[in-house]
């Protein structure tokens, strides 16, 4: 097993992800992690708390071309961050929530932005169009082949999804095994440090100056 990549610890389960009741329930969906109000929000720090985890520079150097690694391979000896895709796009899903939920949510915030900080609007925008872009890019790079069927609802004439198809999903707790033993704080003094501006969070505040 590589000591840094991750698809060697993946493994997969038949899951079923059926959020719906059965036919003849009143209620459409069952609740889940995107039900109820924005905040309080545990279900989203637990999910993001580990979004950071170091590899070894010339793991990070191995993704991009020759000439860069070899302008940077001095940095080869030191270790780098990164994160796993899944949690960029699960962060891109909790801001699309908030977009929707405005009564709920009045202060616009990010990733990297606490919900009293004002944020350019047009910024906000430009966010929005590059969640969106980022999560259809997933979804098609996925390629989920399961067959998605209908069935008759006995509440209407209309066909109601059958989500109870089994996909083969990766079994997040063992993936988060591997994430655990190598995730940073990334938000900590002095961890993110530019090279020209200097440090990217105070007291675990946004730098904006």
């Amino acid at each position: 097993m590589s000591k840094y990549k991750a698809q060697d610890i993946i493994l997969y389960d038949s899951i079923e992800n059926n959020e719906r009741p059965s036919s003849e329930s009143e209620e459409p969906f069952l609740p889940n992690a995107l039900s109820g109000k924005p905040q309080p929000q545990p279900f989203w720090r637990r999910l993001l708390k580990r979004a950071w985890v170091t590899f070894a520079a010339v793991t990070i150097l191995s993704l991009y071309s020759a000439l860069l690694v070899a302008v940077t391979a001095k940095l080869i000896k030191r270790d780098s961050g990164a994160s796993l895709s899944s949690f960029p796009s699960s962060s891109y899903i909790q801001y699309e929530r908030r977009e929707f939920r405005e009564d709920e949510w009045p202060s616009k915030t990010t990733y990297f932005t606490e919900p009293n900080e004002e944020v350019d609007q047009n910024w906000h925008e430009l966010f929005e169009q590059h969640c969106l872009h980022m999560l259809k890019e997933g979804v098609m790079c996925q390629g989920d082949t399961t067959l998605l069927t209908m069935k008759w609802n006995q509440l209407g004439r209309v066909p109601i999804a059958n989500f109870s198809s089994p996909h083969q999903c990766v079994k997040w707790d063992r993936m988060m095994e591997w994430v655990k033993s190598r995730a940073f704080d990334a938000f900590a003094d002095g961890v993110l440090m530019h090279p020209q501006f200097g440090p990217v969070f105070v007291d675990r505040q946004l730098v904006t100056d």
